[in-house]
């Protein structure tokens, strides 16, 4: 069976781009049989291509990237499916949930999350046609969906009415148990060495500052712990890189006068988010909305109690390895962050029970999954 893959995301930054790599790099070990054609935009690094390319496989790239900006639409939709239909492919899989209107192939799409659908309030309206036309379009023509938890099944059948024989639910799984105890280094070798240095107790919260994030009301809870407990000095650092109504945010911190308690070290590379954290006493999620919550998983990982909200796929993920919290409700993320900061035995019990929950998810077994899903395509 010869199988492309859009690995365009594989080079940018994110869950998708993570989500991509890992997922390819497994299938390329696991599968011997068939034969994959990865699809890029733009020259792949000679570090990657040396990873990826292999005998049963090779790396091609969309043509006239240089369209891209010109007429984005067409480029998008009619240059690269036009593209994809020449390839002769047995299968198409886009891990960005969505492929090229002129596809007129067999493809499977992965649904990270549908946020946008059940609280487009998050989101600019600027992304109105991918919303209304080609991801369902896509979700109508896909031969099968992979859906990365059980949360979000759900949501595609709520919001599109997709058969539920359509739908297979494949886990991600976190991929840094490798590099436990290595914190010191991590964080000396980064940029956020001088920044951190005698930073002390934290909690930890690493992802996008964006409204879903729900850092506003973290930060309330954050700013009433240290009123109620003046004689604690733990800090909250916030990790990740500014999205959509970021501003909030800040003046948040600004009003409470929280400047020198609430650090943002901006976006962090993978060596720094190793480093932060294995140095924080918690790690918190308190997401209003996530389709898998991979920070979550990533913390347990590496032994970080965790503290996130019991909503979406957190709960689903998180199973019972995490302290979960009303995430509407600041004196319930207050409760959260009084408890796992302030008891010794239930972080210990969390790091405990966290490090068990994530030896469940694996990326040889989502290959394994995956891999099983393409052949029933072709088989069915």
């Amino acid at each position: 069976m010869h199988i492309g893959i859009d690995c365009r995301t594989m080079s940018g930054k994110g869950g998708i781009a993570h989500y991509t790599y890992n997922l390819v790099k497994n299938l390329l070990i696991q599968d011997k049989k068939n034969t994959y054609v990865l699809f890029f935009g733009a020259k792949v690094s000679q570090n990657l291509k040396n990873t990826l390319e292999q005998d049963n496989c090779s790396i091609k790239y969309f043509p006239g990237s240089n369209l891209k900006k010109v007429i984005p639409f067409v480029y998008s939709h009619f240059v690269n499916g036009i593209f994809l239909n020449k390839q002769k492919l047995d299968l198409f899989h886009a891990p960005t949930g969505s492929f090229p209107l002129a596809y007129r192939g067999r493809a499977v799409i992965t649904i990270h999350d549908l946020a946008i659908y059940k609280h487009p309030e998050w989101f600019p309206a600027c992304q109105w046609f991918s919303k209304k036309i080609v991801v369902p379009r896509s979700l109508k023509k896909a031969k099968r969906i992979i859906a990365v938890s059980e949360n979000t099944k759900q949501d595609i059948i709520d919001l599109f009415k997709i058969p539920q024989k359509k739908i297979q639910v494949i886990y991600e799984a976190a991929s840094l148990a490798s590099q436990r105890g290595r914190q010191g280094l991590m964080i000396k070798q980064s940029s956020l060495g001088a920044k951190l240095d005698n930073l002390g107790d934290y909690a930890l919260f690493i992802g996008t500052l964006e409204p879903r994030k729900n850092l506003v009301r973290l930060i309330k809870a954050f700013a009433l712990y240290c009123r109620k407990y003046p004689q604690k000095t733990e800090k909250l650092v916030i990790a990740g890189g500014e999205g959509w109504k970021f501003k909030q945010i800040y003046q948040t911190v600004t009003g409470f006068r929280l400047k020198t308690r609430v650090i943002f070290t901006g976006y962090i590379s993978e060596k720094e988010k190793i480093g932060l954290l294995q140095g924080a006493k918690a790690f918190i999620s308190p997401s209003l909305y996530e389709g898998f919550g991979l920070p979550v998983l990533e913390a347990m990982s590496l032994g970080i109690p965790v503290i996130c909200g019991n909503n979406s796929a957190l709960k689903e993920i998180s199973g019972h390895a995490s302290f979960l919290v009303d995430s509407c409700n600041i004196r319930s993320i207050l409760e959260g962050l009084t408890k796992v900061l302030s008891n010794k035995s239930l972080r210990e019990d969390l790091k405990a029970k966290g490090l068990v929950r994530a030896k469940q998810f694996a990326w040889s077994k989502c290959a394994k999954e995956t891999i099983g899903l393409y052949n029933s395509i072709i088989t069915s």
